[in-house]
């Protein structure tokens, strides 16, 4: 095998191992935060869920500038605006997902809902940061 062929393959399973890590850091703070606001405050699953992602998206954008696409310019406001509209997206999508699932199947626990829903949003994540957000030249 051609040694540059291999180094690209590990980097390449490197690069989406920090994506990932990157966003299960994200979603315990997510999904920490629900249960925080949900369970412990007793506000609806609706809200809960609506604020604990403003957290997780503040913590995502640090993590996956500095670790995931390992960003050498210095960070500015208009990058976090994108990466802002970017991560809303997303979590539009995420959150459409999840109430889509509660109305569907209303006896879907609502950690479980949380859970598939991420799954979703991650695919649509990924791809607004790799080629909008954080798109070298």
């Amino acid at each position: 095998m051609n040694r540059n062929v291999g180094s690209g393959v590990q980097r390449g399973i490197a690069h989406y191992g920090v994506f990932a890590t990157v966003g299960l850091i994200a979603f315990s703070v997510d999904a920490s935060l629900f249960e925080c606001f949900n369970g412990l405050i007793g506000l609806s699953p609706l809200v809960a869920r609506f604020m604990a992602v403003w957290a997780a998206i503040i913590v995502s954008w640090l993590l996956h500038r500095s670790l995931t696409f390992a960003m050498k310019t210095p960070a500015t406001f208009q990058e976090f605006l994108k990466f802002v509209a970017s991560a809303w997206i997303s979590s539009a999508v995420n959150y459409l997902a999840f109430v889509a699932i509660l109305i569907v199947w209303p006896k879907t626990p609502p950690f479980a809902a949380l859970v598939a829903s991420s799954l979703i949003a991650a695919c649509v994540a990924y791809y607004r940061m790799r080629f909008s957000v954080f798109h070298q030249q």
